[in-house]
């Protein structure tokens, strides 16, 4: 939990380097919302950023690898919220 805890806090901070009110800060910022509010699962922004990550990643070569059990992860934590 603590690991996934610090996930959406980068989520929720992106990097520091972007400028104030990019889209990538407006969908971050979205994304922690709609979680906290119930609106969206971990699992479901997990799987958009994997998506995102295995579009995006082709042009810039920046991830060396993923969790291959980041979605179950996910799930894991959204029935631990749920409980």
């Amino acid at each position: 939990m603590p690991r996934f805890i610090a996930f959406l806090a980068l989520l929720a901070l992106g990097p520091l380097a972007t400028a104030q009110g990019t889209r990538d800060d407006y969908e971050r910022a979205n994304s922690v919302f709609k979680w906290t509010a119930g609106k969206v699962t971990s699992e479901a922004i997990t799987a958009a950023y994997i998506a995102r990550i295995k579009t995006e990643d082709k042009k810039i070569n920046s991830v060396l690898a993923l969790n291959p059990k980041a979605l179950e992860e996910a799930k894991a934590a959204d029935q631990r919220r749920a409980a």
